[in-house]
């Protein structure tokens, strides 16, 4: 099957890299990407900054040169030409003065019929992923996880390019070390909440959480898959640029991060087609008797915040704002526009946006400034998946909107386990007891204590590392080496701070 190709200025440049996958990606599927005769530049950042006129005339052109050719299709690698394509090609079919002025400027015949096509729009077949080739048998134990992990790199032990895949990597050489070697240990180990670095008992008492018997069997785990060549020899010592690239790649299997760290990676995969190598959490556990708890409802956290200045000449009408701003009103108009316009009210009054919105929202890069939607940070706004009294969603995002996104990745693993959403693998919020307290990482603590904090980390930071990159034999001894600098260093005392501070936070759930 043959299939227009525009390569644009990038991939006969600095991205010839990515030309070449691109089409051999396409020679694997059976496509040939016939390259447009002719074609110019899509006048990427220069034009479109000077020159409306110009940012139109350049992609049409190319546009037109497609359907001149007799293409009904063109693949667009680049993800700025494909920005500018779409762009115009909505421009023209929307606007008909437009439309006659650029193409009279153009000099050529465009009748609109040319599909544009990204990579991952192009992709009809995807090589197996880890899930995929565990029959979507997700793991529960770390054994289980183990297993797959090895299985996958056993079939794949080399990427397209011939570069060794890597079995788990972090980045644990400043403090991503919390996030990517830390944080996991408590999740799986001690199937306990996000608390930072502590865990906190049924009793109220809190722990520091490095030094639990459950996590001294998930850091000799660890240990033993660094020493047989799964867990990155280098993933101690490289930056946390280096470890962004390499999720980014596609080499790396498994990943123990936190979504917010590694979602650029996964803006990269897609972008590059490798859509099956993105990443879904797992509730894995060391046991089979712990229950995951990364779906328990820990409370409402703060971080930004907004303020009046003493200048202001009408603090009175800019408390009134910001009440409007918290009012169903205000929600509904800074998340989703104006009613008629940016988005529509369906047959039960639920609202909704017309594909070309969506597609508008997606395609241009000024949407947010241009319509005010979701532009601007730090104002008062209600979490996602909230609702007025009345069930009308806050935000765009809803469960709905999340599954009609998933990529095609994550709607083949969902089909094929039987889910609905992927987080339909972890135990759900309802099946847990309410806590009384937020999580604890999210108080505003004392400096004394922050202190106690610091100390242990920097203790249990190089020792944790120490305790990994050794040797098998010689783990315990690393363990108890720095258990023991721990407790010489205030551990129990710092534990029994937490515990008291904790004790003031405490509130009646019933």
């Amino acid at each position: 099957m043959k299939i227009g190709f525009y390569p644009g200025c990038s991939l006969n440049g600095t991205s010839r890299e990515y030309n070449e996958s691109v089409k051999a990606l396409a020679q694997v599927m059976g496509l040939e990407l016939i390259e447009l005769k002719d074609w110019n530049c899509c006048g990427a950042t220069a034009a479109h900054s000077m020159s409306k006129q110009l940012s139109l005339a350049l992609p049409t052109r190319v546009l037109a040169l497609a359907e001149q050719q007799g293409f009904q299709e063109i693949v667009v690698p680049c993800a700025s030409c494909y920005n500018r394509l779409s762009v115009a090609q909505y421009e023209l079919l929307n606007n008909e003065v437009l439309k006659d002025e650029i193409l009279t400027t153009v000099g050529m015949r465009y009748l609109g019929n040319v599909k544009i096509l990204n990579v991952i729009q192009m992709i009809e077949k995807y090589m197996l992923d880890a899930l995929k080739e565990n029959d979507y048998k997700y793991p529960k134990t770390l054994d289980e996880y183990e297993k797959m992990i090895k299985s996958y790199l056993a079939a794949h032990p080399k990427t397209e390019d011939g570069l060794d895949m890597i079995g788990i990597t972090m980045s644990a050489s400043d403090w991503h070390w919390m996030i990517t070697l830390g944080n996991p240990a408590g999740l799986i180990a001690d199937a306990s909440p996000d608390n930072g670095q502590w865990i906190i008992d049924d009793e109220y008492n809190v722990h520091y959480k490095h030094v639990t018997d459950e996590e001294k069997e998930y850091f000799k785990w660890l240990c033993r898959m660094y020493n047989e060549g799964i867990l990155d020899p280098n993933f101690a010592t490289q930056t946390d640029d280096d470890y962004i690239a390499k999720v980014a790649s596609g080499r790396v299997v498994a990943i123990t991060d936190a979504e917010w760290h590694y979602s650029q990676c996964e803006a990269t995969l897609v972008a590059d087609g490798k859509v099956d190598q993105t990443y879904v959490g797992l509730p894995v556990t060391l046991r089979e008797d712990q229950v995951e708890k990364a779906l328990l409802y820990q409370g409402t956290t703060v971080g930004w915040g907004i303020g009046i200045t003493k200048s202001c000449e009408d603090p009175v009408r800019a408390i009134k704002f910001l009440d409007y701003l918290c009012s169903d009103e205000g929600q509904i108009l800074y998340h989703w526009g104006i009613e008629g316009e940016n988005y529509f009210l369906d047959d039960d009054g639920q609202p909704y946006r017309t594909d070309e919105e969506v597609a508008k929202a997606q395609s241009d890069p000024d949407y947010a400034k241009n319509t005010g939607i979701d532009n601007y940070t730090g104002f008062p706004i209600y979490g996602t998946g909230s609702y007025s009294e009345d069930g009308f969603p806050y935000t765009p995002t809803t469960k709905e909107s999340v599954i009609a996104n998933y990529n095609t990745a994550e709607k083949e693993g969902c089909e094929a386990m039987g889910f609905e959403m992927l987080t339909d693998m972890f135990a759900q919020p309802e099946e847990f007891d309410l806590l009384p307290y937020s999580a604890l990482w999210a108080y505003q603590q004392p400096q004394e204590l922050a202190e106690k904090q610091t100390i242990l980390d920097e203790i249990a930071w190089p020792g944790l590392v120490k305790c990994v990159t050794g040797t098998e034999d010689e783990f315990d001894a690393n363990w108890e080496s720095m258990v023991q600098e721990l407790t010489d260093n205030g551990l129990a005392d710092a534990e029994e701070a937490m515990t008291e501070f904790l004790a003031t936070k405490l509130v009646d759930v019933e």
